[in-house]
């Protein structure tokens, strides 16, 4: 096989990086630091993968194929300065249509809103065979990561959302991971162009926030963070979700119970101790709250004034 010099050059520097950091896991581990996307590149080649296992080993359990496209995938990201700004991102709001319009064609039908404790809004959409999947994202070359990993023989689905941190984040559900295809800052010019983007399976996140300004959107951004942070109940156990302009967090099994009713002594602390914590928020004054407890779960809802 006759080599480009560009793959030369690849190979070249793929031996270097592994000698100068002991390993070429540990190159990765250092580069993926705090950087969800680079990681969202590297977690399809660790589906097979001990999750419990750090990522520099786990990288170097991998084939040196499958490293050097690692190897690729990271330093082509990085020479484009992907991360600099919002409209150099790879995977940013350009993709995401495509991405879109490669759902659509999936007949997928509606993405349906699901509770999740790190979104502020979050859609998944029906499991659908990866064959159909890698079709119809195989007509957009934005779309091209799927193709760095097979994911044979396994039901997908999509999914779209914004996290806590304002980041808009999209990318496919399998059965063992969250690829993660692009992510921008949800920023205000990302809130109005959201508002103003007509796509068939936008439809429902469009009428979600409708009646909201950026400011409403940027305060359920403060109200998610308060909640992660107040200290009550396990948080492995938060469902949280923004349905009728009505954002609730629902806590299973937090306290005393008895038959489903919680202990009225008990219910009566938990929102003294919310407010009195609520009242030292400068944003509390622009929120209604309502708590309530049945069959063992204990809700806590804010609505915008």
């Amino acid at each position: 096989m006759i080599l480009q010099f560009s793959d030369f050059l690849i190979e070249s520097n793929f031996y270097d990086c592994s000698k100068k950091y002991g390993t070429f896991g540990r190159w990765v581990e250092k580069n993926t630091h705090n950087n969800e996307y680079l990681r969202s590149i590297i977690s399809p080649f660790l589906v097979d993968v001990d999750p419990d296992i750090r990522i520099a080993n786990a990288v170097d359990l991998l084939s040196e194929f499958d490293q050097k496209q690692i190897y690729a995938m990271i330093t082509s990201h990085k020479e484009r300065k992907v991360e600099s700004t919002e409209s150099d991102l790879q995977g940013g709001r350009n993709v995401f249509k495509s991405f879109l319009k490669a759902g659509y064609s999936m007949s997928i039908g509606k993405l349906e809103k699901k509770p999740n404790k790190d979104y502020i809004i979050f859609y998944e959409s029906n499991s659908v065979n990866d064959d159909i999947l890698l079709q119809s994202f195989g007509r957009f070359r934005s779309l091209e990561l799927l193709y760095k990993k097979s994911i044979e023989n396994q039901e997908c689905k999509i999914f779209f959302g914004v996290d806590v941190n304002l980041n808009f984040v999209y990318g496919v559900i399998t059965v063992s991971a969250r690829i993660i295809l692009g992510t921008f800052r949800y920023t205000k010019s990302s809130f109005e162009w959201s508002k103003g983007l007509n796509l068939n399976l936008f439809s429902q996140f469009k009428m979600d926030i409708f009646e909201l300004s950026w400011e409403d959107f940027q305060l359920l951004s403060k109200i998610h963070k308060f909640m992660l942070n107040y200290p009550l109940g396990d948080k492995n156990k938060l469902e949280a979700i923004w349905s009728n302009y009505i954002l609730t967090f629902s806590y299973y099994g937090v306290s005393k119970w008895d038959n489903g009713v919680m202990d009225i002594g008990e219910y009566e602390n938990i929102k003294t101790n919310l407010k009195t914590r609520l009242s030292s928020e400068s944003w509390s004054k622009r929120i209604l709250l309502n708590v309530s407890a049945d069959s063992f779960y204990l809700k806590i809802s804010f609505k915008i004034k």
